[in-house]
């Protein structure tokens, strides 16, 4: 027992000190640190147990936990329609943008023998391809008098 008296004293202060969050602040902000306090010590179990299996942690397995848990706060919060008129469909085209990259790259790659001219060509697919999603996410200036956006790199 008394190797559990230093477990029992923190447990016990932090406890006193969430109800005088509760008593002094509110108790809504209270319940939400309690709320904290539990979400991080279940990410703690599941990083612990990770380590545990062969002892190094596993990057990709945690990394994989912690997109599972954005999925499930962007599904469960509706989305902010003045994001998405900002930048939501540059975003949209920008992912497009990457995948058609991808698929004109393996496909020189696949049809083509090593050479130079096979490796400036993939190396101007990238190029120009970085170049495209720079004008697509940036920001645009729009001057009057002209009928034409103009992009600056900042």
């Amino acid at each position: 027992m008394r190797n559990y008296k230093n477990v029992i004293a923190a447990y016990s202060i932090m406890i006193f000190l969430i109800i005088l969050v509760g008593i002094f602040q509110s108790w809504s902000i209270a319940l939400t640190i309690l709320n904290y306090c539990l979400i991080s010590a279940v990410m703690t179990i599941g990083a612990n147990i990770q380590w545990g299996y062969a002892g190094l942690i596993n990057f990709g397995i945690m990394g994989y936990t912690a997109l599972g848990g954005l999925a499930v706060v962007l599904v469960s919060v509706e989305p902010v329609k003045k994001a998405w008129q900002v930048g939501g469909l540059n975003i949209l085209a920008c992912i497009w943008i990457i995948v058609a990259i991808i698929f004109v790259v393996k496909f020189i790659l696949n049809r083509f023998d090593k050479s130079k001219l096979r490796n400036y060509s993939v190396a101007s697919v990238i190029l120009g391809g970085i170049i495209l999603l720079r004008v697509t996410a940036a920001p645009g200036f729009y001057f009057p008098g002209f009928s034409v956006r103009f992009w600056l790199a900042v």
